[in-house]
């Protein structure tokens, strides 16, 4: 029987449960998103207090982004917190007002304005070829060693 058959179901197997896993994070990852959308149904005013900066390095050289911090009260208890949406330059600045979406039941949570909800379609494929990679690496590693070992040790 040529060693070849032998490795198909192997791959087969991979592939499939690869492609479980990254639907199962996709829906994880899409259902939280929509979850947030969800609890997020108090609308407040809020005022930008400031933006925070985040310089990171990566191989196409260093990037900023901008996080508004911004400044509410509900229900007489003030809050201020940080976006977890990043901005352009001089998109939000300091004394800015908007509408932002909070979660009544735990104000500290809030729905920035710019919030793209993140769908489980798209997570989906992002963990379905990062796995298929993945899979690829490892399998094509494995081809490799068994490639360069003695005829006798497969």
């Amino acid at each position: 029987m040529d060693k070849r058959q032998n490795r198909i179901p192997l791959l087969m197997v991979l592939i499939i449960m690869a492609v479980l896993l990254a639907f199962v994070l996709g829906l994880m990852f899409g259902s939280s998103s929509a979850q947030l959308v969800k609890r997020c149904t108090e609308q407040v005013t809020a005022t930008v207090v400031r933006v925070d900066t985040d310089t990171r390095y990566g191989t196409h050289g260093q990037k900023t982004y901008y996080f508004p911090v911004y400044s509410y009260t509900f229900k007489g208890q003030a809050y201020q917190q940080k976006s977890n949406v990043n901005y352009k330059e001089g998109t939000r600045q300091a004394g800015q007002t908007v509408m932002l979406k909070i979660n009544p039941y735990q104000p500290e949570e809030f729905l920035d304005p710019a919030y793209k909800r993140t769908s489980g379609a798209g997570m989906f494929t992002f963990f379905a070829l990062a796995f298929g990679f993945l899979i690829f690496l490892v399998y094509g590693g494995i081809s490799s060693m068994r490639a360069h070992l003695p005829k006798d040790t497969l």
